[in-house]
């Protein structure tokens, strides 16, 4: 497996020419992006404006209209449901990882000193 120095600037996540739609309302189209490992990526926007609605698409539990969603190059959006599950927990447990990892680092100064949380 890469280290995160190796995968660093290479695409992690690409979202081509999504299109995101309730029946014939479409609430965004024509969407193109990447997240390359290790950047920050934010999602703004006002109320109701999709960004919820992105997340869940990224994620797999809303069915683009059109477009594809890739992780390290492959197709998340075409995966058969046992694909998508295996991916979704490999970024769970990265996630779960870098926040036990936070939460240690956050803790540690209260230790050394014997008092707070932890």
């Amino acid at each position: 497996m890469a280290s995160q120095l190796e995968l660093r600037g290479k695409p992690h996540i690409t979202v081509r020419n999504l299109t995101m739609a309730f029946g014939s309302f479409v609430l965004m189209r024509d969407l193109d992006f990447v997240v390359n490992h290790a950047d920050v990526f934010i999602i703004m926007g006002g109320s109701g404006c999709g960004k919820s609605t992105l997340l869940r698409h990224l994620v797999g539990l809303i069915e683009p209209a059109k477009g594809d969603i890739l992780y390290d190059g492959v197709n998340f959006t075409a995966a058969d449901p046992d694909e998508r599950d295996e991916r979704r927990q490999q970024e769970t447990d990265g996630a779960e990882h870098e926040g036990s990892r936070d939460r240690d680092r956050d803790q540690r100064p209260w230790r050394e000193l014997g008092a707070g949380p932890g």
